[in-house]
């Protein structure tokens, strides 16, 4: 393959069914433009993926990037034969339906070129920068076809969320960000929990990560997010959608208290009936 100098040109497809954010899709999509290369955003609860497939075909992009879940799957199937059919361009694919199913779904799709199983933010810039290159092949986290078997390279460490890129909010338009008649926005802090409930897909990572895999953002970068977000949208409430925010007490007391004191606005999360105590409900009343 030639070797592209400079900053790939990238098509990012979040496979969506409802009126949402996505955060771990739009982390990688701000580590690619953090890396300098150029990225158009497509959201299929908003572009479907017919359309998507000849805005793909007739731009000249390097790569197709697509993060999918296991339920929209399908869907993300459909797009790729589309795009296929009409171009012969690279496409990797992202999110926890590749982490869960690993190596098969490229036996088993062989119109995927790349998988990311795990997490993408750091993956995805060395991704791009050896695209095309030998050294490509020793990018941890990538799935690949080599003399026409599956590889599966081994899982790079999880990601400091102190180094996240800035969160592209300006991807997503105003009614999925701030939901009509309801007036919060859905943010998060940490990432990661440390239970394993049958129902929820934390029990994957948890197996891949182990203990690492619960981290917390740095309070003052929280803090500035949700600044920005109520300077922009005014919002009646932030909703930490965050798996176990009260896994570490004393995380949650100063992030609370942060936003009580700078930004004075109610917020709601979520938190396992075990860690309730009458501590917790007066920080939280």
């Amino acid at each position: 393959a030639l070797v592209k100098k400079g900053p790939m040109k990238t098509a990012f497809v979040y496979m969506n069914n409802e009126l949402n954010v996505a955060r771990g899709a739009g982390y990688v999509a701000g580590a690619v433009l953090k890396e300098g290369h150029t990225l158009k955003f497509f959201d299929t609860f908003f572009t479907p993926v017919e359309k998507l497939s000849r805005i793909v075909a007739e731009e000249d992009f390097d790569i197709l990037m697509i993060s999918t879940m296991t339920i929209i799957f399908p869907e993300a199937i459909k797009l790729i034969k589309l795009v296929k059919g009409k171009k012969n361009i690279p496409i990797l694919v992202g999110g926890i339906h590749p982490t869960i199913i690993g190596g098969r779904l490229l036996e088993e799709n062989p119109d995927i070129d790349y998988l990311c199983i795990g997490e993408g933010e750091s993956f995805v810039a060395e991704f791009l920068e050896n695209l095309g290159k030998d050294s490509l092949y020793d990018v941890k986290n990538l799935a690949y076809r080599r003399d026409g078997r599956v590889v599966v390279n081994p899982l790079r460490p999880v990601e400091d969320l102190a180094k996240l890129p800035p969160f592209p909010w300006h991807f997503f338009p105003k009614e999925a960000v701030i939901q009509e008649g309801q007036g919060f926005i859905y943010v998060t802090a940490t990432r990661g929990c440390p239970y394993d409930c049958t129902y929820c897909a934390n029990g994957v990572y948890l197996r891949m990560y182990k203990k690492s895999y619960l981290r917390y953002r740095p309070v003052a970068d929280v803090i500035e997010e949700l600044r920005f977000l109520n300077g922009k949208f005014s919002p009646k409430l932030f909703y930490f959608g965050d798996e176990m925010i009260f896994m570490n007490k004393e995380y949650a007391l100063q992030l609370f208290g942060a936003l009580k004191r700078e930004l004075n606005i109610p917020y709601g999360c979520m938190v396992r009936v075990e860690h309730i105590n009458p501590e917790v409900v007066e920080i939280l009343k």
